[in-house]
């Protein structure tokens, strides 16, 4: 089994980009074709977006249909970014991500 720490792999405690999730996306994808179970740390995760949840878990759901019996999600620790992560993985719709790099300056001027 795995472990991937969210914060190491995006290099913040704010999972809050569109283009982190999809970041995330990449390495959850990558492990999962090698059929490994996989344990996603939230640890030291301060602030979650619904953006960052879809770009990631929601993706991640749509195209792996046994999801819930390949990645443990782990440390979630907020009821709030609980209710985001299940709301992805119940609405898996990826969005066009044309746009994405407006949202994310937009979501960072507001952290700044």
């Amino acid at each position: 089994m795995t472990n991937l720490k969210i914060k190491e792999i995006i290099g913040s405690s704010n999972a809050i980009l569109r283009s982190s999730g999809l970041s995330l996306y990449d390495v959850i994808s990558n492990e999962i074709k090698s059929n490994n179970k996989l344990v996603v740390d939230f640890s030291e995760i301060e602030n979650l977006t619904s953006g960052f949840c879809n770009a990631s878990f929601g993706r991640l759901a749509m195209e792996i249909e046994n999801f819930r019996d390949l990645i443990i999600l782990e440390n979630i620790g907020n009821n709030i970014f609980e209710e985001k992560i299940n709301n992805s993985l119940r609405h898996s719709q990826f969005h066009n991500t044309t746009n994405f790099k407006t949202t994310d300056k937009a979501i960072l001027d507001l952290f700044n």
